[in-house]
């Protein structure tokens, strides 16, 4: 479902997707996903970011390295580690690497709340899956992660705390050693490219190496000896290998060319070269035209502390198979795609995230505010509000001795939540909500940490004794409701508008 409302400080992260988790190992399943439709309303924000940051933010975004997490039970066992890019999804295992590719169809439907029907006109994502394995590859190479990262991913997903997973190291690369004899396999690269090196040691064969690709039309070489992959309705591309040896620090190269051994085999057709040093084959994957549509991942709103990090919050419509462009986290355990949240913390220079937090339940979640706490340096708490329309299970975590940790079973509830400052856990998460539609647009915080949430609501919203105004006056109104320093209750007031 969407929501509505005044989205402030807008920011559309362009960068690349980011987690997923697998029950079956197979993200084959269409995906579908819903964007909120911003009212243009007069008169900018106080808060509003200026284009000329978003914009660097955006492209600081794409630089940043890749993300690989090691599986510590948030994915699918088969996988050992798990990574994102700019449209794809990637899974590493000893024998294959699944990239799971996405790309919207047909028009995005704007959808409002206010219509039951609107809801079921859900945008449509197309999920293809390409398999690239490793043939005769060593079914137990040693795998480890390498370049530690300072960013960690947290997943806050559901309210079953014994679920949750938090402190999931980064790394820049991923290390298969032995992959094949006296081979060994590098991934890494950044948020708008893949790259895979294959590092033969002295004496070992290059021509051991044998790649099959499955989920593509035809694979094919075009004229600058690029492999082509056809999918449907577009193309993946993995550039010509760069193939080269280091000669006294220097990097001399070494021709090489992919080589199609049948429909979807591929070796590498390296030329003479120097057996007694070590030799590297790397390929990169390339966006092409089906890598070139909608983002699917977008910030509504945007934060900074005292020291120059920016704290982002939005939502993904990624869904339970892919991963969101920045730290890695499992959605949910359902394979159908919904909105959920993400709060993402990103150093002062753009270079590197400091935390990056999925945080939703089986429904549809999605967050259009953060705040902090006015004067905060780096250490600084989160304040998120959004909505959530509890889906079949209405489980969007909430925490002990909240205001409301129960669900209230309208179309929507308006959730605020409180992380701490390394995103690892909720200080406090709680409901607002009636018997209709509500969703939070907007947050403030004053000096002594009251969250001021204000957005649209229908009957039922809980108001407090005394305040403007008591009664729904039909509709949607807007309500401003003001929360205790440890989000318990009772209201401090809460009144429509």
């Amino acid at each position: 479902m969407g929501f509505t409302g005044r989205l402030l400080g807008t920011l559309a992260i362009a960068g690349a997707s980011f987690l997923l988790i697998l029950t079956s190992f197979n993200p084959e399943a269409e995906q579908t996903g819903a964007v909120p439709a911003p009212q243009a309303l007069p008169g900018p924000s106080s808060t509003e970011v200026p284009k000329e940051t978003r914009v660097r933010l955006k492209a600081a975004y794409g630089k940043l390295p890749l993300h690989f997490e090691p599986n510590q039970g948030q994915a699918d066992p088969q996988a050992n580690f798990l990574s994102r890019g700019n449209g794809y999804t990637l899974f590493l295992s000893p024998n294959e690497a699944v990239l799971a590719l996405r790309r919207r169809q047909g028009k995005l439907d704007w959808l409002s709340p206010r219509a039951s029907a609107d809801r079921d006109k859900t945008a449509k994502m197309k999920t293809t899956v390409i398999r690239m394995r490793l043939l005769g590859a060593s079914p137990s190479p040693e795998v480890s992660g390498l370049d530690k990262l300072p960013g960690k991913s947290n997943y806050l997903i559901g309210n079953d705390r014994s679920k949750w997973h938090t402190n999931i190291p980064h790394y820049a690369k991923v290390k298969y050693e032995g992959i094949y004899p006296g081979i060994d396999l590098v991934y890494y690269g950044n948020q708008r490219q893949l790259e895979y090196d294959f590092v033969v040691a002295p004496g070992a064969d290059p021509n051991t190496i044998r790649l099959s690709f499955e989920g593509s039309e035809a694979v094919a070489l075009d004229e600058d000896g690029n492999l082509v992959l056809r999918i449907d309705g577009g193309e993946v591309i993995f550039r010509a290998p760069l193939t080269y040896q280091e000669v006294d620090g220097e990097r001399r190269e070494v021709a090489a060319r992919y080589a199609l051994n049948g429909q979807r085999e591929v070796s590498f057709k390296v030329a003479a070269y120097d057996a007694s040093r070590p030799l590297i084959i790397d390929p990169v994957l390339f966006y092409s035209t089906y890598l070139g549509g909608d983002n699917d991942d977008v910030g509504y709103s945007i934060a900074i502390d005292g020291a120059g990090n920016a704290y982002i919050t939005g939502r993904t419509d990624s869904g339970p198979a892919f991963p969101f462009p920045t730290t890695a986290g499992a959605l949910e355990e359902d394979p159908v795609a919904s909105p959920d949240v993400f709060v993402s913390k990103i150093n002062p220079t753009g270079t590197a995230l400091v935390y990056s937090t999925y945080l939703g339940g089986s429904g549809a979640d999605e967050a259009f505010g953060i705040a902090l706490i006015p004067g905060c340096l780096f250490l600084c708490e989160a304040f998120v509000t959004g909505g959530t329309d509890g889906g079949g299970a209405p489980d969007f975590p909430t925490t002990g001795g909240a205001f409301d940790e129960t669900y209230n079973g309208g179309t929507a509830d308006v959730f605020v939540s409180k992380l701490n400052a390394a995103g690892s856990a909720l200080l406090y998460s709680t409901f607002i909500g009636g018997s209709e539609l509500d969703a939070g647009f907007g947050i403030a915080v004053d000096a002594a940490g009251k969250a001021y949430v204000t957005g649209e609501a229908g009957d039922g919203f809980p108001t407090t004794a005394g305040a403007r105004d008591t009664s729904h006056n039909g509709g949607l109104d807007a309500f401003v409701t003001v929360l205790k320093a440890d989000g318990s209750g009772p209201l401090v007031y809460s009144t429509f508008l």
